[in-house]
């Protein structure tokens, strides 16, 4: 048993957004007339309720990602369910909740958040990077995918305090 996301969004679009995260990991796609988030990572999961809490999770650094790029602001995309996928490729189950929001307001940034990198487009290859390196997932906490506050500019504060230090350690 197989599970997926599936994505709900009120706009057009969604075509140009799968085509922004494509790996294994984090896989944007029409399936059966559905647009679903596909991860490897829901391989391990044993019901819809535990895929839930990683869909958000993922969903929410890739609104970091789509909004550091270009300074995109979020538009609604959420996850409105999650199906059960049979060996076979056919839904078999449903669970039902809603969540995240993305928004993207720039076919720029879609042009270049899709161009390739290392033959994956450059979305991808920063939500890889970010799952491997905790440098880069730190640094796409640091842009919230809410509206930032004041706590958070303290913490970018931080983290370039310790990017200093560093520099200065290694003779930088």
């Amino acid at each position: 048993m197989r599970y997926v996301a599936v994505l709900e969004c009120p706009f057009a679009g969604l075509a140009e957004f799968a085509r922004c995260f494509t790996s294994d990991l984090c896989r944007v796609t029409e399936l059966n007339g559905l647009w679903v988030l596909k991860s490897s990572i829901f391989n391990a999961c044993s019901a819809p309720v535990d895929v839930f809490p990683l869909a958000d999770k993922m969903l929410s650094v890739v609104r970091r990602i789509m909004s550091l790029y270009f300074g995109l602001i979020c538009y609604p995309i959420t996850t409105n369910s999650i199906r059960c996928i049979d060996d076979e490729g056919r839904f078999c189950g449903n669970t039902i909740r809603g969540s995240l929001n993305v928004m993207i307001v720039s076919p720029t940034a879609i042009s270049e958040l899709t161009k390739p990198i290392n033959g994956k487009p450059l979305a991808t290859a920063i939500f890889e990077a970010s799952e491997k390196d905790a440098r880069i997932s730190e640094a796409l906490k640091l842009y919230q995918d809410t509206e930032n506050q004041w706590a958070d500019v303290y913490d970018i504060i931080d983290v370039l305090r310790q990017a200093i230090r560093m520099g200065n350690r290694e003779g930088g």
